[in-house]
C-alpha cells in the first residue's frame, strides 16, 4: 500500500482535501457531504460522502463479512441447486472454472435460451453481483467506486430519500444483491426484481427471506404493470438477442420498460460492452454485433474499443431520455456531479 498523501486541511475557514505532494486542493461543501473535483465550489461534485450509511452484509443479512457470506451462499447453492460445497468453493473467484466449458459453446451458438436455463449460470450472476456491480470488500461493504455505491449516491443526489414513496425496477438482477441493497437503503421504495435464470432466482428468494425486507416484489413475468420512477440496468442490455443469430438488439426489449418510466423518472445503466475483446472471448451472453434501431454495428478494427455505448446513448436521446450526470449533462437542482465509475444516469423528459 502506498503512502497516504491526501489530508483534510482548513484554509481560510474552508475545508479542503489537499494532496500534500502536489498541492492540489479539492473543496468540501454542503456540510462536508460534497467533495468537489477542484478547489472551486462550483466545480463538479466528485463524491457524495455518505458511504458509512450504506447497507453492508451485516445490516442486510446479519452476516459479519464477505468470507462468512460466501460460506452462507455455499449452503444455499447446495440446498437449492444441488451443487456441492466443494464445487461451489472452487468457483467463487473471478473467471470460475465451472464456466470455462461454456465459453466455446456460447461463441459457437450465441443461444440465450440454452445459456440462461443452465444452473451453472448462477456462478456468472454471483461473480457479476459480488465482484462487478457490488464489488464487495472483505468487511462486507461496497467498494468506494462501485456501481452499487454510486447508484445509492445518484439516487440521493436526485432527492429520492425525500420522496414519500417511489418504484424501482432492477433488470436482470441475477442473485439480486443490487435489488436488496436499494430496498434496504430506501425503505420508502418498492423494488421490483427481474431475472430470467431460474437458478439465480432460487438463490435470490432465499436471500430475500434472509434479509426480512418487505418492500421487494419478485416478478413472475418479465414485464411490469406499474409506472416506474427508476429503472436500473446493470450488466443487462448487452445480453439481449435479436431474431438474427449472433446479433444483440437491446432497444425493443428495453422499450417495454422505458414506456413505463414516468416523466422525470430516471434510467441508470452500466455495462461492459467491450468484454468480448477485453476478456478474449471468455464471457457469456455478449455479442460481437448489435442492432440499434435498425442498424447493425460492430467493432471498428482500427479502434481499441467498440463504440456501442455512444450509439446506445443516441438511441436513448431519440426517446427523449437524456444524460443527467457529467460535465456537459443536465444535472439536477443546479448541481452537477461526476462520480468515478458507473452507472450512467438519464432522465425522461
Amino acid at each position: 500500500m502506498g503512502k497516504r498523501t491526501n489530508f483534510d486541511q482548513i484554509i481560510n475557514g474552508k475545508k479542503y482535501l489537499v494532496n500534500t505532494k502536489t498541492g492540489y486542493k479539492r473543496i468540501y461543501t454542503n456540510n462536508d457531504k460534497f467533495l468537489h473535483l477542484s478547489e472551486d465550489p462550483l466545480s463538479l461534485v466528485g463524491e457524495l460522502l455518505q458511504q458509512s450509511t450504506h447497507p453492508t452484509l451485516k445490516t442486510l443479512f446479519d452476516i459479519e463479512n464477505l468470507s462468512d457470506f460466501i460460506d452462507y451462499l455455499s449452503d444455499l447453492y447446495e440446498e437449492e441447486l444441488n451443487i456441492s460445497k466443494g464445487v461451489f468453493m472452487q468457483n467463487t473467484k473471478k473467471d470460475p472454472p465451472i464456466l470455462k466449458p461454456l465459453y466455446p459453446q456460447w461463441r459457437a451458438t450465441r443461444d440465450p435460451s440454452w445459456l440462461y436455463n443452465l444452473k451453472e449460470y448462477a456462478f456468472e450472476t454471483l461473480h457479476c453481483n459480488l465482484y462487478v456491480t457490488i464489488k464487495s470488500n472483505s468487511k462486507g461493504g461496497t467498494d468506494r467506486f462501485s456501481t452499487m455505491k454510486n447508484t445509492l449516491d445518484h439516487l440521493t443526489m436526485l432527492d429520492y430519500k425525500k420522496k414519500d414513496s417511489f418504484t424501482v425496477l432492477d433488470l436482470c438482477s441475477g442473485m439480486g444483491l443490487s435489488t436488496l441493497i436499494i430496498a434496504k437503503y430506501f425503505p420508502n421504495s418498492t423494488v421490483y426484481y427481474n431475472e430470467l435464470n431460474s437458478a439465480s432466482r432460487k438463490i435470490f428468494n432465499r436471500l430475500l427471506q434472509k434479509s426480512g425486507l418487505t418492500n421487494v416484489v419478485v416478478l413472475n413475468k418479465e414485464e411490469v404493470d406499474v409506472d416506474l420512477d427508476v429503472i436500473c440496468a446493470f450488466e443487462a442490455v448487452e445480453h439481449i438477442p435479436s431474431k438474427v443469430k449472433g446479433i444483440g438488439e437491446p432497444m425493443p426489449w428495453l422499450d417495454k420498460f422505458l414506456s413505463k418510466l414516468k416523466k422525470d423518472g430516471h434510467f441508470l445503466y452500466e455495462t461492459m460492452w467491450n468484454a468480448e475483446w477485453s476478456l478474449d472471448g471468455n464471457v457469456l451472453g455478449h455479442f460481437l454485433e448489435y442492432n440499434f434501431d435498425g442498424t447493425v454495428y460492430g467493432k471498428n478494427p482500427n479502434k481499441r474499443n467498440a463504440e456501442f455505448h455512444k450509439v446506445f446513448q443516441e438511441c436513448l436521446k431519440k426517446r427523449n431520455i437524456l444524460r443527467v450526470d457529467g460535465k456537459t449533462s443536465l444535472g439536477y437542482n443546479n448541481v452537477k456531479w461526476a462520480f468515478r465509475g458507473g452507472p450512467k444516469v438519464y432522465t425522461k423528459l
